[in-house]
């Protein structure tokens, strides 16, 4: 053998042998049955020696070289078996793979065609000494050519232990896929994302097996009748498909993977994931494929993570013009989820990019009849919206009209209102065009549904309201008031939170003139027909516009404004109690907005049609000191009013409730500028004839009166006048109705609690009313009888000897 291999050698030309001219079977028989090493390492020399001059009849004979190495060879751990081995696979290997490459053009059949031969290296892995196999398969995948034979050498590797990594921790995995990984990594940078893209699609191959198992498409790593007996079909492709997934991942977890891609191979890579992720998995049992699904998400967040956020942007375009659907909307989804965590300078840098892609989703959502591309969409270009650059505006305002469309449509309503929904305060006047179909389109989706719209729909017409609040007209106020109003009416005036926030914006935002105006006409077309719920949320926005509006917008206005007032303190009687406190409360915003000139012609207006006319209507309105001077208009009306219920000719409670209100914060606001001690002998008397009068009153009512009195009592600085309030008082402890009895003590105890000592002169006579009333009959007299007493010793000391 060793002449014969001479003299081979000094062959320079290599001549056409046909395959008969040298039998190699005799090599062949030879390394089957020696048991010498030098034997059969000669035998392999001169076989390898002899490819070069006959390569047809080596070919022949491969398969059984390669069996019978792996047997007798690989497991020798010497240098010299090691040398062999290398010299065997550089010089027979070449003969191999021209030969697969001359029979299958694609790549899938190269793949497949070479399977048998690179199975026996893989199978025999675990013979070859554990630190020459990297080593070996390195060099094999060298020899063979890394651009098309490192896909299937990992894939076959990674199938050898595909059983045992789907159940092992992440430890463990990375272990298991040492040989697969360290293959991997002794190739450039871009070959391995290449390689690892080729996995994945083998993984969907394998997955779609599962799924669809009546189509039997071609597949590299093939289950053999022998391994299909022992375990299902679907198992034994879920296990592999899921196994090239985690090796994915496992390779992924290097730095250096991603280090010199390109662009292009990168987003190849993750839209491959994609594919894998977003597989349906709502499937019978033997064909449910979650797992896998499940791995490629895991695997994509980790590919994610080593791509520059420029690469990342860049990426996303890719899959954008792949025109796969499925790879479309996976993208647009990352997107969405990702455009937030990129920095403001790197956002900067890749405004052109964006640009692309949103008029690609413009240009998709035109065409576009997939609900769940479109939904994806939108969700991107909100995502956008809320991390918009200067440069993206006008693509964005571009999309403006799609939106509009598609909430016309109401198929899409709700997303394209999300993607909407930033817009107005992003691009700003850019939206002036579309302003008013935005508003009624909006307005129409909350009205149709307010719980459905959520947020968005609220918050794109706030977003007009701040960024463009001078181009707000009557018609489009009245839009959001009427919506209110109904909102309200349907929630038993209990508006939501952000119906609450939209109103409070229009107020502070909106040209008051505009809202007044708009205000007026609606007052003019519902009074007829007037709820009180609408009655309630009307005077509540007016309320707020009056609130925000300047003196100058609402003089302009107060003639129209007091003629509503006047209609609804009318309407208010029939209305109910809620219905006149919010008017009132509308009113008092309209007092503190006018000066002395303004309003003194007003309030006599209000005083001719509340006295004049008889109007019972709850005055109560928060006066403080401004409004005591017209106090001088009221004392003589309310003089009467008071003696009218002492004499039980009048009993309409809402306005006595109203009247001893107004005295009371009248009175405790007085600077003495009004309340004089002429003026208080005029109201001192019938206010303490009111004591009769509550006796068969609520609580609140009776609390009301002493408070009032205290007031009262606060004001006086003449002595006779309260030596007078004090006796008037006490004279009603000598009624015959016990109630009247209780009721003058309890006055009596709480004006001494307070002014004990502006009373002090009076102890004497006030002790004698208290000995008459701790020998009364009823116990609840005297014990009221024995409060007083303490409130009196409290100031004046023991007073049992003055009665």
């Amino acid at each position: 053998m060793s002449a014969i291999e001479n003299a081979a050698s000094k062959v320079k030309e290599a001549p056409n042998l046909a395959p008969s001219v040298i039998r190699l079977e005799i090599l062949v028989e030879l390394i089957r049955v020696s048991d010498n090493p030098q034997t059969f390492h000669q035998a392999l020399l001169l076989m390898a020696n002899l490819a070069r001059l006959a390569p047809d009849s080596v070919l022949h004979h491969v398969m059984p070289v390669f069996t019978f190495m792996g047997s007798n060879v690989f497991h020798r751990d010497d240098t010299y078996s090691f040398k062999v081995v290398q010299q065997t696979v550089d010089s027979i290997v070449p003969v191999m793979v021209a030969s697969l490459r001359r029979a299958h053009s694609q790549t899938l059949d190269l793949y497949i065609g070479s399977r048998d031969f690179l199975k026996v290296f893989t199978d025999a892995a675990n013979h070859i000494p554990r630190h020459r196999r990297t080593n070996f398969f390195a060099h094999l995948v060298d020899v063979l050519g890394s651009e098309d034979f490192l896909a299937p050498v990992c894939m076959l590797l990674v199938e050898k232990v595909a059983n045992k990594v789907t159940k092992q921790d992440p430890g463990e995995v990375q272990a298991s896929f040492s040989l697969p990984t360290s293959v991997l990594l002794h190739t450039p940078s871009s070959m391995q994302i290449r390689t690892l893209t080729t996995l994945l699609h083998e993984s969907k191959r394998l997955a779609s097996r599962i799924r669809h198992p009546e189509i039997v498409d071609p597949t590299f790593l093939e289950v053999s009748s022998e391994d299909a007996s022992n375990t299902p079909l679907s198992t034994l492709l879920r296990r592999r498909s899921q196994a090239l997934i985690l090796f994915v991942s496992n390779a992924l977890k290097s730095p250096a993977t991603g280090s010199t891609t390109s662009k292009g191979e990168l987003s190849n890579l993750v839209a491959a994931l994609i594919s894998l992720a977003a597989l349906q998995v709502d499937m019978k049992p033997d064909q449910a494929i979650d797992d896998i699904c499940l791995a490629a998400r895991t695997c994509l967040n980790k590919a994610l993570n080593i791509l520059a956020a420029s690469d990342f942007i860049s990426g996303i375009l890719l899959m954008m013009e792949s025109g796969d659907e499925l790879v479309q909307s996976g993208a647009l989804d990352l997107l969405s989820e990702r455009i937030s965590h990129i920095t403001e300078k790197t956002r900067q840098t890749v405004v052109p990019t964006i640009v692309k892609i949103i008029n690609f989703i413009c240009g998709l959502i035109t065409s576009q009849s997939n609900e769940g591309l479109i939904r994806a969409a939108y969700k991107a270009v909100r995502s956008i919206g809320l991390s918009m650059c200067p440069g993206e505006e006008s693509s964005l305002t571009d999309a403006v009209p799609l939106m509009l469309t598609s909430i016309r449509g109401r198929k899409s309503a709700s997303v394209a209102l999300s993607a909407l929904s930033p817009l107005p305060t992003k691009i700003g006047p850019r939206i002036i065009p579309h302003f008013r179909d935005i508003i009624t389109e909006t307005v129409a989706i909350i009205q149709e549904d307010p719980f459905a719209a959520t947020e968005d729909g609220y918050s794109i017409l706030r977003g007009l309201l701040v960024s463009i609040p001078t181009f707000w007209g009557a018609r489009e106020a009245t839009q959001i008031i009427t919506l209110y109003m109904d909102h309200c009416a349907s929630t038993s005036n209990s508006p939501s939170p952000v119906m609450l926030g939209l109103v409070k914006s229009l107020a502070k935002r909106a040209p008051s003139s505009v809202l007044l105006l708009a205000l007026f006409d609606l007052w003019a077309s519902f009074t007829a027909s007037l709820r009180m719920e609408r009655f309630v949320a009307y005077f509540d926005v007016l309320a707020r516009t009056l609130r925000s509006a300047a003196r100058t917008a609402i003089l302009e206005h107060i003639r129209p404004l007091f003629k509503v007032f006047l209609e609804a303190f009318d309407l208010a009687q029939v209305s109910g109690s809620d219905s006149e406190s919010r008017a009132i409360l509308a009113f008092q915003e309209l007092v503190v907005k006018l000066n002395e000139a303004a309003f003194r012609p007003l309030f006599r207006r209000l005083y001719d049609w509340a006295f004049v006319n008889d109007n019972g209507i709850d005055l109560s309105i928060n006066l403080s000191g401004l409004m005591n001077p017209y106090m001088s208009f009221l004392l003589a009306p309310f003089v009467e009013l008071l003696g009218s219920y002492a004499t039980e000719k009048f009993d309409n409670q809402v306005l006595w409730d109203g009247v001893i209100e107004t005295l009371t914060k009248s009175l405790s606001y007085d600077e003495g500028a009004f309340w004089r001690d002429d003026r208080l002998r005029q109201i001192a008397s019938p206010l303490i004839q009111q004591i009769p009068v509550c006796i068969k009153s609520p609580t609140e009512d009776k609390s009301a009166l002493q408070g009032c009195l205290v007031a009262l009592v606060e004001c006086v600085t003449d002595d006779m006048l309260l030596k007078s309030i004090n006796l008037e008082v006490l004279m009603h402890t000598r009624s015959e109705d016990v109630r009247l009895r209780l009721l003058a003590l309890t006055c009596s105890t709480k004006l001494w609690q307070v002014h004990g000592g502006k009373l002090l002169g009076f102890a004497a006579e006030t002790s004698t009313f208290i000995a008459e009333c701790t020998e009364d009959e009823n116990d609840m007299v005297v014990r009221e009888s024995f409060k007083l007493k303490d409130a009196v010793e409290n100031v004046a000391g023991n007073i049992n000897g003055l009665s």
